[in-house]
């Protein structure tokens, strides 16, 4: 299951080339959301997850366990930002994180998504790391997914040590009427003009 490989990950960061990792990846953070008012942030990780506790000190977090038996979704709050930090690499189920997300975010608001790069984690393993559990989604999915769930990709940042790191910015849009609607809805206007030209010259 996809909870266990995450678990694993989290027991990887306590190692000393996760945690060196780790520290490069909240320092990114820390540098991005110092641009953002002192505000409440939803924090979807493990609880265990403690790596940015420091980062976030002078920030409201609120934390919901994703590898909780039920995590309280419905019950979150609205807010302008939301940070999932790897929770796409591992999941089984993207969109559903992704509209629950759009669910919970005010207007324009902001989502963090963070990650590894799937081909640098797995070469990594093969030769110097040990313990650092296969990822199921890549950069291009997720990135992909984001745009196809309600969301703007506003930029991406990388981070490295001995494996390659990347945040995802992206914006909350308004949803509405997609091209394949639009074509949809053209093609059908057409084909009701030729029913009525048929029928006037039979």
């Amino acid at each position: 299951m996809w909870q266990e490989s995450l678990s694993q990950l989290v027991s990887w960061w306590q190692t000393a080339r996760g945690s060196r990792l780790l520290e490069k990846e909240a320092n990114v953070l820390r540098k991005h959301l110092e641009q953002f008012p002192a505000e409440p942030i939803l924090l979807l990780a493990p609880s265990s997850y403690l790596a940015w506790d420091k980062q976030l000190n002078k920030f409201q977090v609120l934390r919901c366990d994703v590898l909780g038996k039920n995590p309280e979704l419905a019950t979150l709050p609205m807010t302008n930002l939301i940070i999932l930090p790897h929770l796409l690499s591992y999941t089984d189920d993207v969109e559903t994180w992704l509209i629950e997300s759009w669910k919970h975010l005010n207007p324009g608001g902001k989502l963090i998504i963070t990650g590894y790069s799937k081909w640098s984690l797995w070469l990594a393993s093969l030769f110097f790391i040990r313990g650092a559990p296969k990822q199921a989604n890549g950069f291009i999915k997720i990135r992909y997914s984001i745009q196809k769930n309600g969301f703007q990709s506003q930029g991406v940042k990388r981070f490295f040590s001995s494996i390659s790191g990347y945040m995802i910015v992206a914006q909350k849009m308004e949803l509405t009427m997609t091209l394949p609607e639009l074509k949809w809805s053209k093609s059908l206007n057409q084909r009701s003009a030729l029913c009525q030209n048929m029928k006037a010259n039979p």
